[in-house]
């Protein structure tokens, strides 16, 4: 029973900072700015990317942390059954008694470790200065082939 607890509050916690974007039932306003020019647009990098699975041009929200500057995370819902999805492993942490930050830190490790690297296009810097705690960034992505495109969906600060 804990380990839905677990995963329910981590879901919410992630839909809490994404969904205040796409709950406003409102025209989109005109874009202000130009589109950008070709040397404008974010630059193709190669990035540490930890998933189960991801269909040629499926939508995923995505989560980088400061502290760990070498992985995007995405987990979705469906990966619950996946034993090695990052939910679980904090899940599996933290009934073994350890506490939050350190369970954070050892599953960003495997995730880091057991990820796959993709070209990727992120709108913004994924892992904000300073590099210190624990600074969640979610992130809306897609996947094309190869090639991963991410658009920056909000920030939050783990004050613990």
């Amino acid at each position: 029973m804990p380990r839905v607890n677990v995963r329910t509050a981590t879901v919410l916690a992630i839909l809490a900072v994404v969904l205040p974007s796409f709950s406003q039932n409102k025209a989109p306003a005109p874009d202000p700015k130009p589109a950008p020019k070709a040397k404008d647009a974010p630059a193709l990098e190669k990035q540490h990317f930890y998933f189960h699975s991801w269909g040629k041009g499926e939508f995923k929200v995505c989560q980088t942390y400061s502290g760990a500057p070498d992985v995007v995370l995405c987990d979705s819902a469906d990966d619950v059954e996946w034993k090695n999805s990052f939910m679980n492993i904090i899940g599996d942490n933290r009934r073994a008694g350890i506490p939050e930050e350190q369970s954070y830190r050892q599953a960003l490790a495997f995730a880091s470790a057991h990820g796959k690297t993709f070209l990727a296009s992120l709108s913004e810097d994924p892992w904000p200065k300073p590099q210190t705690g624990l600074k969640l960034s979610v992130w809306n992505c897609t996947k094309d082939k190869d090639v991963i495109s991410c658009e920056l969906g909000g920030r939050a600060r783990n004050e613990n």
